[in-house]
């Protein structure tokens, strides 16, 4: 769904679009040679909801294929791992993993895979998802940047499709 011109705003609506809104999606590899990567860090808000996916797939013969996930700690700036997976090895096959708000809370976040004969891809879902109703309406800066409010934006029909806007909660 989208907003539209003259459309009463709800959280509902708000969370659905922000829920269906892809902030980023890259991949590495084509399945044949040497690949790595590592997503730019994105920050995740709210308590709930899909933020993450990364899909590591393996082509070829004698092929593996490594992926993780990196969050910083919040009072000291430093990044460690929270999740990895390591080491498939099975030729021509591919795994799916998605990642909940609620099982590492919010924060920055980054997703990255490595191996041979293989490729990785990469999506970040960054938007409020746990907007309520009777909260102040709130833009937020692009999750790459601060991910602080921007006071003072209009909200156009384009910037509460943006999957920027939420609300304070």
């Amino acid at each position: 769904m989208a907003f539209t011109q003259a459309q009463i705003i709800t959280a509902t609506e708000l969370n659905n679009v922000n829920n269906s809104w892809q902030t980023f999606i890259q991949q590495w590899g084509d399945g044949y040679g040497d690949h790595s990567g590592v997503s730019p860090w994105f920050y995740i808000r709210g308590s709930s909801g899909k933020f993450g996916k990364i899909r590591l797939a393996n082509g070829g013969w004698f092929p593996r294929v490594r992926g993780y996930m990196n969050k910083k700690d919040s009072a000291t700036g430093a990044s460690y791992t929270v999740w990895t997976v390591g080491d498939l090895t099975k030729s021509q096959s591919a795994w799916e993993y998605e990642f909940y708000v609620q099982n590492y809370g919010p924060g920055w976040y980054q997703l990255g895979g490595s191996g041979s004969r293989a490729h990785h891809t990469v999506t970040f879902w960054c938007g409020q998802k746990d907007c309520q109703q009777g909260k102040l309406l709130t833009y937020w800066d692009n999750p790459q940047n601060s991910s602080n409010r921007i006071p003072g934006t209009s909200f156009t029909t384009s910037v509460l499709n943006s999957g920027l806007a939420g609300t304070i909660n």
